[in-house]
Protein backbone atom coordinates (compact mmCIF):
# COMPACT_ATOMS: atom_id res chain seq x y z
CA UNK A 1 0.00 0.00 0.00
CA UNK A 2 1.54 3.56 -0.81
CA UNK A 3 0.64 6.41 1.14
CA UNK A 4 1.08 9.90 -0.09
CA UNK A 5 0.90 13.34 1.81
CA UNK A 6 -2.30 13.85 -0.05
CA UNK A 7 -4.01 11.83 2.95
CA UNK A 8 -3.88 15.76 4.71
CA UNK A 9 -6.38 17.26 2.65
CA UNK A 10 -9.20 14.72 3.65
CA UNK A 11 -11.30 16.31 6.44
CA UNK A 12 -12.50 13.47 8.43
CA UNK A 13 -15.65 14.79 10.77
CA UNK A 14 -15.07 11.90 13.46
CA UNK A 15 -12.21 12.33 16.44
CA UNK A 16 -11.42 8.64 16.08
CA UNK A 17 -10.46 8.91 12.26
CA UNK A 18 -8.71 12.28 12.67
CA UNK A 19 -6.51 10.07 14.56
CA UNK A 20 -5.93 7.64 11.46
CA UNK A 21 -5.76 10.71 9.44
CA UNK A 22 -2.57 12.08 11.48
CA UNK A 23 -0.89 8.70 11.61
CA UNK A 24 -1.04 8.74 8.02
CA UNK A 25 0.44 12.22 7.13
CA UNK A 26 2.89 11.75 9.79
CA UNK A 27 3.81 8.36 8.29
CA UNK A 28 4.48 10.54 4.77
CA UNK A 29 6.05 13.31 5.98
CA UNK A 30 8.37 10.89 7.87
CA UNK A 31 9.50 8.92 4.97
CA UNK A 32 12.19 11.79 4.14
CA UNK A 33 15.33 10.75 5.02
CA UNK A 34 17.03 12.75 2.27
CA UNK A 35 15.11 16.36 3.58
CA UNK A 36 12.82 16.27 0.87
CA UNK A 37 9.07 16.27 2.10
CA UNK A 38 6.19 14.06 0.04
CA UNK A 39 8.78 11.05 0.02
CA UNK A 40 6.40 8.40 -0.78
CA UNK A 41 6.62 4.86 1.52
CA UNK A 42 5.90 1.40 0.63
CA UNK A 43 6.05 -1.66 2.85
CA UNK A 44 4.87 -3.69 5.58
CA UNK A 45 6.69 -2.59 8.86
CA UNK A 46 7.80 0.58 10.02
CA UNK A 47 10.93 0.90 12.11
CA UNK A 48 11.15 2.20 15.39
CA UNK A 49 12.13 5.68 14.86
CA UNK A 50 9.24 6.35 12.55
CA UNK A 51 6.85 4.65 15.64
CA UNK A 52 8.45 7.03 17.88
CA UNK A 53 7.55 9.96 16.18
CA UNK A 54 4.42 8.49 14.99
CA UNK A 55 3.50 7.81 18.80
CA UNK A 56 4.67 11.59 19.70
CA UNK A 57 2.51 12.88 17.07
CA UNK A 58 -0.51 11.74 17.79
CA UNK A 59 -0.02 12.73 21.82
CA UNK A 60 1.32 16.42 20.23
CA UNK A 61 -2.03 16.63 18.48
CA UNK A 62 -4.11 15.34 21.24
CA UNK A 63 -2.52 17.83 23.47
CA UNK A 64 -3.29 21.14 20.65
CA UNK A 65 -6.89 19.71 20.64
CA UNK A 66 -6.67 20.02 24.10
CA UNK A 67 -5.64 23.79 24.03
CA UNK A 68 -2.54 22.27 26.34
CA UNK A 69 -0.46 24.25 23.69
CA UNK A 70 2.59 24.16 26.08
CA UNK A 71 2.73 20.42 25.83
CA UNK A 72 1.96 19.68 22.78
CA UNK A 73 4.67 22.56 21.25
CA UNK A 74 7.53 20.82 23.46
CA UNK A 75 6.33 17.40 22.31
CA UNK A 76 6.35 19.13 17.99
CA UNK A 77 10.18 20.59 19.15
CA UNK A 78 11.01 17.23 19.67
CA UNK A 79 9.52 15.76 16.28
CA UNK A 80 11.48 18.28 14.67
CA UNK A 81 14.99 17.42 16.48
CA UNK A 82 15.11 14.39 14.95
CA UNK A 83 12.73 15.61 11.48
CA UNK A 84 13.02 19.42 10.24
CA UNK A 85 10.94 19.07 7.04
CA UNK A 86 7.62 17.64 8.78
CA UNK A 87 5.20 20.21 7.13
CA UNK A 88 2.34 19.18 9.23
CA UNK A 89 4.13 19.76 12.49
CA UNK A 90 4.80 23.25 11.34
CA UNK A 91 1.36 23.56 10.66
CA UNK A 92 -0.18 22.49 13.93
CA UNK A 93 2.54 25.00 15.49
CA UNK A 94 1.69 27.69 13.33
CA UNK A 95 -1.92 27.29 14.72
CA UNK A 96 -1.13 26.87 18.00
CA UNK A 97 1.02 30.43 17.81
CA UNK A 98 -1.94 32.22 15.90
CA UNK A 99 -4.25 30.73 18.87
CA UNK A 100 -2.02 32.71 21.39
CA UNK A 101 -1.39 35.25 19.13
CA UNK A 102 2.49 34.99 18.94
CA UNK A 103 2.28 35.95 15.58
CA UNK A 104 5.90 36.64 14.48
CA UNK A 105 6.38 32.93 15.35
CA UNK A 106 3.40 31.42 13.66
CA UNK A 107 4.09 33.34 10.41
CA UNK A 108 7.46 31.77 10.75
CA UNK A 109 6.18 27.69 11.08
CA UNK A 110 3.62 28.67 8.45
CA UNK A 111 5.94 29.70 6.15
CA UNK A 112 8.09 26.57 6.94
CA UNK A 113 5.33 23.93 6.64
CA UNK A 114 4.41 25.48 3.27
CA UNK A 115 8.18 25.43 2.39
CA UNK A 116 8.26 21.75 3.00
CA UNK A 117 4.96 21.28 1.13
CA UNK A 118 4.10 24.02 -1.18
CA UNK A 119 1.15 21.98 -2.74
CA UNK A 120 -1.30 22.08 0.18
CA UNK A 121 -3.64 24.18 -0.09
CA UNK A 122 -4.53 24.52 3.77
CA UNK A 123 -0.95 25.53 4.44
CA UNK A 124 -1.59 28.33 2.36
CA UNK A 125 -4.32 29.53 3.95
CA UNK A 126 -3.12 29.57 7.17
CA UNK A 127 -0.33 31.66 6.07
CA UNK A 128 -3.27 33.73 4.84
CA UNK A 129 -5.55 33.68 7.59
CA UNK A 130 -2.43 34.65 9.81
CA UNK A 131 -1.55 37.35 7.86
CA UNK A 132 -4.62 38.94 7.85
CA UNK A 133 -4.81 38.77 11.60
CA UNK A 134 -1.47 41.46 11.67
CA UNK A 135 -2.74 43.31 9.40
CA UNK A 136 -0.12 42.26 6.40
CA UNK A 137 -2.56 42.44 3.80
CA UNK A 138 0.07 42.68 0.52
CA UNK A 139 1.53 39.43 2.34
CA UNK A 140 -1.53 37.59 2.81
CA UNK A 141 -2.95 39.05 -1.34
CA UNK A 142 0.64 37.73 -2.26
CA UNK A 143 -0.34 34.44 -0.63
CA UNK A 144 -3.76 33.93 -2.26
CA UNK A 145 -2.04 34.38 -5.48
CA UNK A 146 -0.55 31.25 -4.90
CA UNK A 147 -3.74 29.79 -3.35
CA UNK A 148 -5.81 30.32 -6.86
CA UNK A 149 -3.11 28.93 -9.08
CA UNK A 150 -4.70 25.92 -6.88
CA UNK A 151 -7.75 26.52 -6.60
CA UNK A 152 -9.02 29.03 -8.83
CA UNK A 153 -12.57 29.95 -7.15
CA UNK A 154 -14.34 33.28 -7.23
CA UNK A 155 -13.87 33.65 -3.08
CA UNK A 156 -10.28 33.73 -3.78
CA UNK A 157 -10.16 36.75 -6.25
CA UNK A 158 -12.65 38.05 -4.05
CA UNK A 159 -10.35 37.59 -0.53
CA UNK A 160 -7.48 38.35 -2.82
CA UNK A 161 -8.73 42.09 -3.89
CA UNK A 162 -9.89 42.99 -0.65
CA UNK A 163 -6.35 42.48 1.03
CA UNK A 164 -5.16 44.10 -1.94
CA UNK A 165 -7.33 47.08 -1.49
CA UNK A 166 -7.13 47.33 2.31
CA UNK A 167 -3.05 47.27 1.10
CA UNK A 168 -3.70 50.29 -0.63
CA UNK A 169 -3.30 48.69 -3.77
CA UNK A 170 -6.63 49.60 -5.31
CA UNK A 171 -5.83 49.27 -8.98
CA UNK A 172 -4.45 46.23 -8.25
CA UNK A 173 -7.76 45.36 -6.52
CA UNK A 174 -9.30 46.44 -9.96
CA UNK A 175 -7.17 44.32 -12.01
CA UNK A 176 -7.99 41.33 -9.79
CA UNK A 177 -11.89 41.69 -10.08
CA UNK A 178 -11.54 41.87 -13.92
CA UNK A 179 -9.63 38.59 -14.12
CA UNK A 180 -12.71 37.21 -12.14
CA UNK A 181 -14.90 38.40 -14.48
CA UNK A 182 -13.39 36.87 -17.25
CA UNK A 183 -12.97 33.80 -15.81
CA UNK A 184 -16.38 33.36 -14.23
CA UNK A 185 -18.69 36.06 -15.75
CA UNK A 186 -19.61 39.51 -14.96
CA UNK A 187 -21.02 39.66 -11.15
CA UNK A 188 -23.08 42.20 -9.06
CA UNK A 189 -20.59 41.93 -6.23
CA UNK A 190 -17.56 42.94 -8.17
CA UNK A 191 -19.20 45.26 -9.82
CA UNK A 192 -20.42 46.93 -6.59
CA UNK A 193 -16.72 46.59 -5.46
CA UNK A 194 -15.21 48.19 -8.83
CA UNK A 195 -17.64 51.15 -8.47
CA UNK A 196 -16.58 51.78 -4.58
CA UNK A 197 -12.90 51.15 -5.54
CA UNK A 198 -13.28 53.75 -8.83
CA UNK A 199 -15.02 56.35 -6.16
CA UNK A 200 -12.05 55.95 -3.92
CA UNK A 201 -9.86 56.53 -6.37
CA UNK A 202 -11.36 59.72 -7.28
CA UNK A 203 -12.51 58.37 -10.95
CA UNK A 204 -16.41 59.04 -11.31
CA UNK A 205 -16.80 58.66 -14.73
CA UNK A 206 -15.67 55.28 -14.49
CA UNK A 207 -17.46 54.22 -11.27
CA UNK A 208 -20.94 55.47 -12.83
CA UNK A 209 -19.42 53.62 -16.20
CA UNK A 210 -19.16 50.39 -13.54
CA UNK A 211 -23.02 51.47 -12.08
CA UNK A 212 -24.55 51.89 -15.48
CA UNK A 213 -23.72 48.10 -16.27
CA UNK A 214 -26.30 46.88 -14.17
CA UNK A 215 -29.10 48.72 -16.15
CA UNK A 216 -27.63 47.58 -19.57
CA UNK A 217 -27.55 43.80 -18.53
CA UNK A 218 -30.85 44.44 -17.33
CA UNK A 219 -33.47 47.41 -18.50
CA UNK A 220 -36.02 46.87 -17.00
CA UNK A 221 -35.18 46.27 -13.32
CA UNK A 222 -35.93 49.39 -11.26
CA UNK A 223 -33.85 48.67 -8.88
CA UNK A 224 -30.71 48.97 -11.17
CA UNK A 225 -31.79 52.00 -12.18
CA UNK A 226 -32.21 53.00 -8.59
CA UNK A 227 -28.83 52.09 -7.82
CA UNK A 228 -27.37 54.33 -10.68
CA UNK A 229 -30.01 57.54 -9.93
CA UNK A 230 -28.82 57.05 -6.15
CA UNK A 231 -25.28 57.28 -7.66
CA UNK A 232 -25.60 60.51 -10.01
CA UNK A 233 -27.04 62.35 -6.65
CA UNK A 234 -24.34 61.24 -4.69
CA UNK A 235 -21.58 62.56 -7.50
CA UNK A 236 -23.78 65.86 -7.41
CA UNK A 237 -25.18 65.33 -11.46
CA UNK A 238 -29.01 66.06 -9.84
CA UNK A 239 -30.15 66.73 -13.48
CA UNK A 240 -29.26 62.67 -14.73
CA UNK A 241 -30.22 61.90 -11.12
CA UNK A 242 -33.57 63.41 -11.70
CA UNK A 243 -34.12 61.74 -15.60
CA UNK A 244 -33.06 58.46 -13.87
CA UNK A 245 -36.17 59.00 -11.66
CA UNK A 246 -38.71 59.78 -13.93
CA UNK A 247 -37.66 56.75 -15.99
CA UNK A 248 -37.68 54.55 -13.40
CA UNK A 249 -41.39 56.12 -12.76
CA UNK A 250 -42.19 55.06 -16.33
CA UNK A 251 -41.30 51.56 -15.38
CA UNK A 252 -42.64 51.24 -11.95
CA UNK A 253 -45.22 54.39 -11.18
CA UNK A 254 -45.70 53.09 -7.70
CA UNK A 255 -41.77 53.30 -6.55
CA UNK A 256 -42.05 55.10 -3.32
CA UNK A 257 -38.47 56.69 -3.91
CA UNK A 258 -39.07 57.68 -7.31
CA UNK A 259 -42.31 59.58 -6.42
CA UNK A 260 -40.75 61.08 -3.14
CA UNK A 261 -37.72 62.46 -5.76
CA UNK A 262 -39.47 63.75 -8.37
CA UNK A 263 -41.51 65.62 -5.98
CA UNK A 264 -38.15 67.15 -4.25
CA UNK A 265 -37.11 68.29 -7.47
CA UNK A 266 -40.45 69.72 -8.49
CA UNK A 267 -40.37 71.60 -5.40
CA UNK A 268 -43.63 69.87 -4.21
Amino acid sequence: MLLTSASLRVRIPTSMMKKYLMFLVLISAIGSTKGQPGVILSGDRLGEDELSLESMYIAAYQQKMLEKYDGALKLYAQILEQNEVIASVHHDMAQIYKATEDYEKAVSSAKKAVRYDPENLWYLITLTEIYEVIDAYEDAANTLSEVIKKSPTANYYHRKAHNQELANKKVEAIVTYDIADRKFGWDTFRSDSRAALYMSLGKEKEAINEVKKWTERDPKNSDSWIKLARFYEFTGAHKKSQKTYEHILSLEPDNEEAIVKSKDSNGH
